[in-house]
């Protein structure tokens, strides 16, 4: 028997990938399986022709719908599901690879999810042994117990689809939010016209609404804080750029430039993956700061390609289907710790025509536009769907220099009604893990 310790979850995905190949049978036991709606490098390295047994928690909704599916369609009967129990957690990570009279062992920290396998700090070891070693037998017995106390099967009959789509439902509602930085905490200074009245305006009184953003005094607690100084000293919002600061408009024409050289963020340099995603350290938050989400900011930067893939569905011009918009936010419902500040800080920085970030700040005060919180797919496509009857929102090009710029990235400058920046003591108080 031959040990191999594996001190990394990057180290992990290429022995897990050898394991899967070799093997000519598969059996696992896992606590929580993702797959990033089946795109994931871990996923995809799982050959399910070639699963003869496996068990998957759902304890805490850790596994997604998409895994679930999967398993029912392609290996009916094969898997079954460990459900909740409150008196013991289901929480083994275990593979098992089979090829004549040998096996292949790996076991450990690691999920079968993306973070398990390559972005958490993880220990696990792989274990070559023959079929006939007492540890291949422990193994399996162990297996076959999991198997014996799991009862729900995952196969092609009308009860599995009902339990699957009761899953999907609950999972959708109690899956853990994302760690956005909220721009919003402070109690807000009066914003000007921000009331249901904007669906109701024309292009000419949008403009003017948003360009009395411009100076709006903020929170003097949170210029103490950004700025280092008393009490006394007001801050106020920007909106164009100046020596000191690029403002709002600043900040969009920069990204607008970003876009017409670069058809995907694979296609941009790491700095304007940043500004992008809102991942980069910088002293305001303008549409949403996403620097304390980790998980966004590691695949914005290191592996884009899976935002792109959804991002590739949204035109930098003309119309967008609401069906296509659905499209792309369930995509990164899907993604493992994302959700909608995620998806639509993407969707405003490359169409500030047509969309609006759904950050935190602006979830505080929707409720005085919309009536409800866009949080979630449906509820932003509902939202969409509001201001489609908004002449301002409908309203072709203005001939007007000065209601240009704002017609431009008119959606997206909804979000200088809501902002407010944080204290620092407020951001503590908010701070939640991200394993």
């Amino acid at each position: 028997m031959d040990i191999t310790f594996i001190p990394s979850s990057t180290e992990l995905m290429a022995e897990v990938r050898k394991v899967c190949d070799w093997a000519d049978r598969i059996r696992f036991a896992y606590a929580w399986m993702h797959s990033d709606r089946g795109r994931a490098m871990h996923w995809e390295a799982l050959p399910l022709a070639k699963i003869e047994q496996g068990i998957v928690g759902v304890q805490g909704y850790g596994t997604d719908p998409h895994v679930l599916r999967q398993f029912r369609d392609e290996c009916p009967g094969r898997v079954r599901v460990a459900e909740s129990n409150r008196s013991a957690l289901f929480h083994p990570k275990l593979l098992l690879g089979e090829r004549e009279a040998e096996t292949r062992v790996v076991m450990g920290s690691s999920n079968y999810t993306a973070s398990g396998h390559g972005r958490n700090t993880e220990s696990n070891v792989l274990v070559n042994c023959s079929a006939e070693d007492e540890f291949t037998h422990r193994v399996q017995a162990f297996i076959d117990e999991q198997w014996d106390r799991a009862r729900r099967k995952l196969l092609r009959n009308q009860a599995t689809e009902g339990w699957l789509e009761d899953y999907e439902r609950r999972y959708r509602s109690h899956r853990s939010r994302p760690l956005e930085i909220a721009l919003a905490d402070l109690a807000p200074t009066d914003v000007v016209g921000l009331s249901a009245e904007v669906l109701q305006m024309s292009l000419p009184e949008y403009v003017s609404l948003i360009l009395d953003q411009d100076g709006r005094e903020l929170s003097r607690a949170a210029a103490k804080d950004l700025k280092g100084q008393s009490d006394e000293t007001v801050y106020y919002l920007q909106l164009f750029p100046s020596e000191e600061e690029e403002g709002f408009i600043g900040f969009l024409r920069e990204v607008s430039k970003v876009w017409e050289h670069a058809s995907s963020l694979e296609d941009m340099s790491r700095d304007e993956r940043q500004r992008i995603g809102g991942t980069r350290r910088e002293k305001y938050g303008y549409f949403g700061s996403m620097q304390g989400h980790g998980v966004f900011a590691n695949y914005t930067l290191e592996q884009p390609v899976i935002f792109d893939k959804a991002l590739r569905l949204i035109p930098l011009s003309g119309e967008v289907p609401a069906n296509t918009l659905r499209e792309y936010l369930e995509y990164f419902e899907d993604i493992e710790r994302m959700g909608i500040a995620s998806s639509t800080r993407f969707l405003a920085m490359k169409r500030p025509d047509l969309f609006f970030s759904a950050n935190e700040a602006m979830q505080r005060q929707a409720n005085k536009v919309f009536g409800f919180k866009p949080k979630d797919p449906d509820s932003y496509l509902e939202a969409i769907s509001i201001l489609g009857k908004a002449p301002w929102y409908t309203s072709g090009e203005p001939e007007r220099e000065n209601q240009k710029e704002v017609w431009r990235y008119r959606t997206a400058l909804l979000d200088t009604c809501f902002y407010e920046p944080r204290t620092k003591q407020q951001k503590g108080q908010d701070e939640r893990p991200t394993a």
